[in-house]
């Protein structure tokens, strides 16, 4: 059962619907823009747009990236996160990929009431990020073919999912991301698959960002899918990744202190801003 805030109905199949800011939402300042979009199975996902608050290089258009929360759930740090990449020009995408069932609510979990059922990372979860990626497609001002995934934890492990599958090859950052079924801190989910898996199938640009001190995700499963990976893609240079030492943690690209954003944090978004530019020549 997910959330029980009052789901606004889905927009007709294939449109883009503007909507209200859900409950739980950030702001001052908040989004530019909320949207929905079916899924085609009686559900939507749904996503807040940040516009660039910084000009792109003329004439290129701009980079949009979208960021993609883990298993607990779309959350207000997920919009900050976006926010963050539309102070570097690009279109910051927060998107909402499944609901949360109200017993899992926290005080700054956005509702996503009428989103998808989680699936982890199970076969379905390709259907409902495919739909969330081509609702980002039809936002205005978005070029489709100018389009990177930040995905943390659940949301790196479903995107990398969903580029084997369906042979997607937008340019994806992994950020403390589920990518192997061992090691683990917390076991493992029945049906889930995982990213190291599959590895050979996946052939679009890949970043992983990971610290070496994660209590969620162990380091030894970005080692797993960078194994992997790399040997599927032999003889082509190493997958990049950036491991981060102490004190950062399983939240790295949300990090705070006492009076802000945490240095882990902010280097996060400058490494990783970095790096999505150079595929986008």
């Amino acid at each position: 059962r997910g959330s029980t805030y009052p789901p606004v109905a889905p927009p007709a199949l294939g449109t883009l619907a503007e909507v209200p800011a859900p409950p739980g939402s950030a702001t001052g300042p908040g989004a530019d823009h909320w949207y929905r979009y079916a899924t085609g199975d009686g559900h939507s996902v749904e996503l807040a747009v940040y516009l660039p608050t910084s000009p792109f290089p003329p004439p290129t258009a701009p980079i949009t990236v979208l960021a993609l929360h883990g298993g607990n759930g779309l959350h207000r740090s997920l919009e900050t996160l976006a926010r963050r990449y539309a102070q570097q020009g690009f279109v910051g995408v927060a998107g909402c990929w499944f609901d949360e069932p109200d017993t899992q609510l926290t005080d700054d979990t956005v509702s996503c009431s009428g989103g998808p059922v989680f699936k982890g990372t199970q076969i379905g979860s390709s259907n409902d990020l495919d739909a969330l990626v081509a609702a980002v497609k039809l936002v205005p001002g978005v070029d489709p073919a100018r389009l990177a995934i930040v995905g943390h934890s659940y949301g790196a492990g479903a995107a990398l999912l969903r580029a084997a599958d369906r042979g997607a090859t937008e340019p994806i950052v992994s950020a403390s991301g589920v990518l192997a079924a061992e090691p683990n801190c917390c076991g493992t989910r029945a049906g889930d698959r995982y990213p190291n898996e599959v590895a050979s199938s996946i052939h679009g640009p890949v970043l992983v960002v990971h610290s070496w001190g994660d209590p969620i995700t162990p380091i030894g499963q970005a080692n797993a899918f960078l194994l992997a990976l790399d040997a599927s893609r032999t003889p082509q240079p190493a997958t990049p990744h950036q491991y981060y030492g102490a004190p950062a943690s399983h939240d790295l690209p949300f990090q705070t202190v006492a009076y802000g954003l945490s240095t882990v944090s902010i280097q996060f978004v400058a490494d990783t801003t970095a790096w999505i530019v150079l595929q986008f020549p």
